[in-house]
């Protein structure tokens, strides 16, 4: 938490069922002096019983791609030569009360290496995300991308 862990640290627990995340975690942040200063729990379930994934990561960064080529066309930009997009893991995530496994996808900009997820960059960077099951792509802001 910081260069130097200026704040402390953060110790982290993630549950991972037959290969994807599920929304069910655990962050114990530890200050300078040894204390625990924070905990954060997300009582989500441990195992679902989600439709099998039809993308690859390759897929997803391409659909990501893609997307945003389409998004800053309609605002009249093209997509950045120095932009690095990875899908890095499928994660459970549910949307109108359905749980399906879904891409998560980094976007960087620049010579910057690849953000981890949570951590503040300078720079553009966004985490996308694509439904493993029928490729549709959500923004940064988790908004569906229109086709057209």
């Amino acid at each position: 938490m910081g260069e130097k862990a200026e704040l402390g640290w953060i110790t982290s627990w993630r549950w991972v069922d037959d290969d994807v995340l599920m929304p069910r975690m655990l962050d114990v942040q530890v200050s300078r002096l040894g204390t625990v200063s924070q905990v954060d729990v997300s009582r989500g379930p441990e195992r679902l019983d989600l439709e099998q994934p039809q993308l690859d990561a390759k897929k997803a960064e391409s659909l990501v791609r893609e997307g945003l080529a389409k998004q800053l066309a309609g605002r009249g930009r093209t997509t950045p030569d120095d932009l690095t997009i990875k899908a890095f893991t499928l994660k459970a995530v549910q949307r109108e009360g359905i749980w399906r496994p879904a891409w998560l996808v980094n976007i960087a900009q620049g010579s910057q290496p690849m953000p981890t997820p949570g951590t503040p960059t300078s720079g553009m960077a966004e985490l996308w995300q694509v439904d493993a099951v029928n490729g549709q792509v959500y923004d940064g802001a988790d908004q569906p991308l229109k086709e057209g």
